[in-house]
């Protein structure tokens, strides 16, 4: 049998800040094709404006107050719709959950509803509770329910039957079973839920601000889009990629601080 000769990986010999550097580099050469595509007429502005126009345009939006006020509405129902949301995910699985029974039962329902279309539940839901702001919520806190839900309640059917045992040696009640024992174990399985979640109650947020909202960024996307006027909107689109990029990191670093035990262990 031939022994396997191992091919060299330059890219894994990189450092952390030499594959930064090509990253960006990366992105640079994008950026300045697409500018210069748009500048020679390959691209008609029309449909894809060149990224110095959007950037202008951002410009001007922040400064003339417009983006501002959509931040603020669209940031708000962000943030009610998430932790809703996070609150009905995580109260019945840890209430329900540590008991094989109860963990099926959460199961069952979470897994004949998750494929539902939320952004489809919305006329129902206006129907529901009336015009106005808690549609919105709803349909926002459902996009985090499910991934956390999943999340949780597979981390809970994953904990070692060890740790039991350990608790059951001493005499401790449920919620410092939960508290000390659970809760460290399956953390890192909440805060993978919260990265997917807080991603789709985004898509929904803009989903939902399309279908019934005067205000917000979804609305704004609407209006711009119904005029062509594609700069200010791919403004706005960059504008939301920008937040999904920021509570991605937010999220990392509360995940790091939540965590003490993953820091000594890399540093063991």
């Amino acid at each position: 049998m031939r022994e396997k000769i191992p091919i060299p990986n330059r890219l894994q010999r990189l450092h952390g800040r030499e594959r930064s550097v090509l990253i960006w580099a990366a992105w640079l050469i994008l950026l300045l094709g697409w500018e210069a595509a748009v500048r020679v007429g390959s691209i008609p502005a029309l449909y894809l404006p060149a990224p110095t126009i959007i950037l202008a345009e951002l410009q001007r939006l922040l400064f003339d107050g417009t983006l501002p006020a959509a931040l603020l509405a669209s940031g708000g129902r962000w943030l009610v719709g998430v932790a809703v949301g996070t609150f009905c995910a995580l109260v019945p699985a840890l209430a329900l959950g540590l008991s094989p029974t109860g963990r099926k039962f959460l199961l069952s329902g979470v897994h004949v509803f998750y494929p539902m279309p939320k952004i489809a539940l919305l006329p129902l839901l206006v129907l529901w509770l009336g015009i106005g702001e808690l549609p919105k919520y709803v349909i926002i806190g459902l996009g985090v329910f499910f991934p956390l839900a999943l999340n949780t309640l597979a981390a809970l059917a994953q904990v070692p039957r060890q740790y039991y045992e350990v608790a059951a040696v001493y005499p401790t009640s449920r919620g410092r079973l939960i508290r000390e024992v659970l809760w460290p174990a399956i953390l890192p399985a909440i805060f993978t839920g919260l990265r997917l979640g807080c991603g789709t109650a985004l898509i929904l947020l803009i989903a939902a601000e399309m279908l019934a909202a005067d205000t917000g960024l979804g609305a704004l996307i609407l209006q711009y889009g119904g005029l062509m006027l594609t700069a200010p909107l791919l403004a706005c689109v960059a504008l939301l990629s920008l937040a999904g990029v920021l509570i991605q990191w937010l999220l990392t670093r509360a995940e790091y601080y939540a965590m003490p035990w993953r820091r000594k262990e890399k540093n063991a």
